[in-house]
């Protein structure tokens, strides 16, 4: 019977609370350099210049915008990971990442389509 309750409890999905708060951490180490790039060219609305094509020809507002919402899509980015590895089942997790890999399949081709 205590072999069985071992067995338990080393499942993957029975992890510490601390799971979710170190993977949120690794990707909030990862996404640091891009989201202070994103509030670096929100705030210097005169680097529209550096990008030629499509971002280039937009509106000095727009352009605002787009690098204002690009920065606080990566700053909630750590905390969205981190509570899905925290309350998520194995399956969930997996479709998690499926539709991640997705959309930026999809970022991908819209970027090479229309800024490029």
């Amino acid at each position: 019977m205590a072999q069985k309750d071992h067995d338990e409890t080393l499942g993957i999905r029975q992890g510490s609370k601390l799971t979710g708060f170190l993977v949120g951490l690794l990707v909030a180490v990862g996404v640091i350099v891009p989201f202070t790039s994103a509030i670096g060219f929100a705030t210097h609305p005169y680097t529209q210049r550096l990008f030629s094509g499509r971002l280039a020809d937009v509106s000095q507002g727009g352009y605002v915008v787009f690098w204002w919402l690009v920065a606080a899509i990566l700053a909630a980015l750590p905390f969205l990971v981190g509570y899905a590895v925290d309350r998520l089942s194995t399956r969930g997790l997996s479709i998690m990442g499926g539709v991640f890999a997705v959309v930026v399949i999809v970022a991908l081709v819209l970027g090479i389509v229309f800024v490029f």
